[in-house]
């Protein structure tokens, strides 16, 4: 029975200092929200971890990666999105702002287009 309740307490522990993706993910919207990117960052990477098929993960961490002007790692995060059935005029509004950021001309144009395409319009980033 001693045994039982050491296990008992034990799994209880680490039930409750446990997180999940989704814990992950919503701590990162706040960090993102409130501007903290490298935390929100940590966040979206520990989600990213626990479950690599987290798209908006990948997307927030993407926008947060912008907003710190790492536009070739950005541009990896939304290849991610834009790889799944998940595309939104946005995504590719950011990676297109994420590759006029590195000097790509043609790039960031032809994302745009899409992104016009797909019914991106600028009260979106508002």
């Amino acid at each position: 029975m001693k045994y039982v309740y050491i296990l008992s307490v034990i799994f209880l522990n680490l039930t409750l200092y446990a997180q999940t993706d989704t814990t992950y993910f919503n701590n990162g919207e706040g960090k993102l929200a409130s501007g903290q990117y490298k935390e929100a960052i940590k966040n979206y990477t520990q989600a990213i971890a626990l479950n690599p098929k987290y798209i908006a993960a990948y997307k927030s961490r993407g926008i947060c990666r912008y907003q710190l002007r790492d536009g070739k790692n950005a541009i990896t995060d939304f290849n991610r999105v834009i790889a799944t059935d998940t595309i939104t005029s946005d995504t590719y509004y950011y990676r297109g702002a994420c590759k006029k950021l590195i000097g790509d001309t043609t790039g960031y144009r032809l994302d745009w287009d899409k992104a016009l395409y797909l019914g991106y319009t600028l009260e979106e980033d508002r």
